[in-house]
């Protein structure tokens, strides 16, 4: 879940909420993605591209940087990856591929598992850990669950997202069997998509991710939120 990239998304969403000068212990993030530095551009025939229209869309002058996203806010999140537009495209009745998201839910239920048994051996220790396929899960069957969160969110998602299984940028079914590029179908708003592409949330769906797992409830993040673990 901790990317260099998110890590940026959470700092942002920090200092807009007023609290990036408290002092803080130091604060460790692990993450492993091709969006942490982006993709080598010169090696030949290396297809993890996105130097090209329309990603970076929501950069400054739109500039694709190279990172899979549209703009600087955008973060790496693990959704609940049957539910990826990528992978409903697998099922005939457009569904998410249930296999798969049970075993997103394994893997997050060990990881959990592993850091209580580390707390407990290590109690001077505090961490949070974010459950986002509990986030991407209630994304997809609710497109209103976050919207009554005492956080201020920005006008683009008042009123929730309204699309949760096409991608605002792909091809053909649900726009998940292609890459975005100049070819791609391009949605007119792309605030209202929980799917940037093929397998990566929007911005706003990042930035939402950011503001929850900061002050967000124990279903969301435990033992503690990102807040109360800078506060500890």
């Amino acid at each position: 879940m901790g990317s260099k990239t998110f890590l940026k998304v959470l700092c942002e969403a920090i200092d807009g909420l007023g609290f990036a000068n408290a002092e803080v212990p130091a604060v460790f993030v692990l993450g492993d993605s091709t969006a942490d530095v982006g993709t080598d551009n010169f090696l030949p025939r290396f297809k993890a591209r996105a130097d090209f229209p329309p990603n970076g869309i929501g950069f400054p002058y739109s500039r694709p940087t190279g990172r899979e996203s549209l703009s600087l806010e955008q973060g790496r999140l693990v959704l609940s990856v049957g539910c990826c537009p990528s992978q409903r495209v697998f099922n005939e009745s457009g569904g998410c591929l249930e296999g798969l998201n049970d075993l997103a839910l394994e893997f997050h239920s060990t990881i959990d598992a592993l850091l209580m048994k580390l707390g407990s051996e290590y109690t001077d220790r505090k961490y949070s850990i974010g459950n986002t396929y509990e986030m991407s899960i209630n994304l997809t069957d609710n497109p209103f669950p976050f919207v009554d969160l005492t956080i201020p969110l920005s006008s683009d998602h008042s009123s929730g997202f309204k699309e949760v299984q096409t991608a605002c940028c792909g091809i053909k079914r649900f726009n998940g069997e292609g890459i975005c590029d100049k070819n791609a179908n391009l949605c007119l708003n792309r605030h209202e998509y929980l799917f940037w592409d093929l397998f990566h949330p929007t911005m706003t769906a990042s930035k939402l991710a950011a503001l929850t797992l900061y002050a967000g409830e124990p279903r969301f993040v435990s033992p503690i939120n990102f807040k109360q673990l800078a506060e500890a």
